[in-house]
């Protein structure tokens, strides 16, 4: 039967309403994409990308929550992210009357790719769901009449879709717009984004039908989209965040040929993989509910397009890593500012890490208390016993102070066994800076008069190190002369931080993680490793935490360095001394001497019965 004109016409109106009722079934019908195969194109099925599937189900939620959408999206290398960002501004502006978008980009030719995928998008549309075009440049489509007269019954939409770069720093002033799309945010420049966004973001409409996308990869020097994401992930805003690993993205694959690559028939079978490997394969069979990553089964032909891949000229393992990102955290930092080797963090992560024995505070007369309402985080005050202390063994307590301030960072310390660089404790707290010394007077005592060293550079140490002394602690740290023979210690107590000394202490740091000879337990102090940076500075390097603090990796660098320095003229710095074992609440040490007795006093003996008492 032949359709009729009017009974056509209720068919596009029906698929036209339908249309702006589901991007997904719009996208798989009307928005043409060219593929990665040369002269190949075809529609956009969202089903097919992992992230774009993802992006569309939080778009979803928060359209039936919210009424507008408004998200975050981190991307690793062809994962479809701009194309599905800049679609659903073109499904809106397309179907919608007067409906305005605007695209930011880092640079031109960022923001020409971008709008060659809109004008792609209209120049492939069905002609019965095409708008008319007043203008199509490089900095706008208008979808409108060619030209305002009186005979013209259709005026168009009146929909615009703005295209500039985020070196235009006044782009969009005076206009309103439904739609805005910030792409490789993270990598716009630093002194831009307050003046960029206090011209931006006043102009988007925050109402129904609205959309506010920012997506980019992660980059150094990205910190306001980092926060964005966080605050998202934590649920301190309304934004959404999205974050598809790598491993599940269906064109990172590459067929297995045992045939011509007899290592393909052991990748088959998913033996002989490398240490970040098997890191992978752990991550990926675990999940990432934080991320609402479900488990996933890591297949060989991922690892053989890994593997591929580093083994391009110019490519390495870090470089695969800040490219197809297998977790958040290791997306952001650039593998040229790692302060720490990443795969000895992730094997740090895998062979060592590990939950606390207790949580404890330290009261009055510093007695330990278990308390079970602490929690470890960054954001939260715990004191983390991961190994009680043993007789016939020496510890080392390096702390960072802070102001103390409520909001502002922590004063941390780390306790290390020193003959085997092993954490054992964990200090993090907000607190006064004459009140976290006596909290260390305390807990240097239960670790048998530990070392403590404090870093006092920024003032509020010296304060720390001063109350040490006021309750005439045993074992105060020295401040040591390095450009002798020996480090020749001072009069000075505790730790100055100066442009050499904090090199000096990141070099050793890094020395006992890439020699397997240091031992991390604390997750916390972990995380802020895979932070901790360099950038150029002058003729060396300034060492910072990309984002966040970095409190807990200066206090223990401080107790590893200033415990190596008693260890100085020993060949055998790892090699056990004596085997010391914990027997309920004694400790005794084999092979033991009574006529030469482990180094200890009454001191110590008298604060280790105000914590068993």
């Amino acid at each position: 039967m032949t359709e009729t004109r009017e009974q056509r016409y209720a068919r596009l109106l029906a698929t036209r309403e339908l249309y702006r009722r589901d991007f997904a079934l719009y996208a798989r019908e009307q928005l043409w994409i060219e593929t990665k195969v040369a002269g190949q194109i075809e529609t956009l099925d969202i089903a097919k990308k992992p992230l774009q599937t993802m992006v569309w189900r939080k778009c979803q939620d928060q359209l039936a929550d919210l009424g507008y959408i408004d998200g975050n999206i981190i991307k690793g290398r062809q994962q479809g992210s701009s194309t599905e960002s800049q679609g659903l501004m073109f499904w809106k502006a397309s179907l919608n009357r007067n409906y305005n978008t605007l695209l930011i980009a880092q640079d031109d030719p960022t923001t020409k790719a971008i709008f060659s995928k809109a004008q792609f998008f209209f120049e492939h549309l069905e002609p019965a769901y095409k708008p008319l075009i007043r203008k199509s440049n490089r900095s706008e489509l208008h979808f409108a009449a060619a030209e305002h007269k009186r005979q013209v019954k259709d005026h168009g939409l009146g929909s615009r879709m703005d295209f500039a770069n985020a070196e235009h720093m006044l782009a969009g002033t005076g206009t309103t717009k439904q739609g805005l799309h910030l792409s490789e945010c993270a990598k716009w420049r630093t002194e831009e984004i307050d003046i960029l966004l206090a011209s931006v973001y006043p102009i988007l409409y925050r109402g129904p039908g609205s959309i506010r996308l920012k997506e980019s990869t992660a980059h150094i020097g990205g910190q306001w989209f980092r926060e964005c994401c966080e605050a998202a992930r934590d649920g301190e805003t309304d934004e959404f965040l999205v974050f598809c690993p790598a491993y599940l993205e269906p064109d990172n694959r590459i067929r297995l040929n045992p045939k011509r690559n007899p290592d393909d028939k052991y990748l088959a079978r998913m033996v002989g993989l490398d240490p970040e490997e098997q890191h992978i394969v752990k991550v990926a069979k675990r999940g990432q509910p934080k991320y609402d990553i479900p488990p996933f089964e890591i297949p060989p032909e991922y690892i053989k397009f890994r593997r591929t891949m580093i083994a391009q000229p110019g490519w390495d393992e870090d470089l695969f890593m800040q490219e197809y990102p297998t977790e958040f955290e290791s997306a952001w930092i650039s593998r040229d500012s790692r302060v720490f080797n990443h795969q000895k963090l992730f094997e740090q992560k895998d062979r060592n890490v590990r939950n606390p024995l207790r949580l404890c505070r330290i009261v009055a007369g510093g007695k330990m208390v278990d308390d079970p309402n602490m929690r470890m985080g960054p954001e939260n005050d715990y004191l983390a016993f991961w190994e009680e202390p043993m007789l016939g063994e020496d510890y080392d307590i390096g702390a960072d102070v802070a102001s103390g301030i409520e909001d502002g960072d922590y004063s941390t310390a780390i306790v290390w066994k020193r003959r085997t660089r092993e954490q054992v404790a964990e200090y993090h707290m907000h607190i006064d800076p004459s009140d976290f010394g006596t909290q260390l007077f305390w807990l240097g005592g239960y670790f048998f008069n530990a070392q403590v060293t404090v870093e006092w550079t920024g003032g509020y140490g010296i304060t720390t190190d001063t109350q040490l002394k006021r309750l005439n602690y045993p074992n105060i740290g020295f401040w040591k002369h390095r450009d002798q023979i020996v480090p020749i210690p001072t009069k000075k107590t505790g730790w100055q931080t100066t442009r050499e000394s904090k090199a000096y202490l990141v070099s050793y740091f890094r020395h006992f993680l890439n020699h397997d000879q240091v031992t991390i337990r604390s997750i916390c102090l972990l995380n802020e490793m895979f932070r901790f940076i360099q950038l150029p500075f002058g003729d060396g390097y300034e060492y910072r935490s990309e984002t966040g603090n970095d409190d807990l990796v200066i206090g223990g660098g401080i107790g590893l360095v200033t415990g190596d320095d008693e260890n100085q003229h020993r060949l055998d710095e790892v090699a056990p001394i004596v085997e010391a074992k914990p027997i309920g609440d004694i400790s005794v040490v084999d092979n033991y001497d009574p006529r030469n007795p482990p180094r200890r006093n009454n001191f110590a003996r008298e604060i280790r019965g105000n914590y068993d008492g």
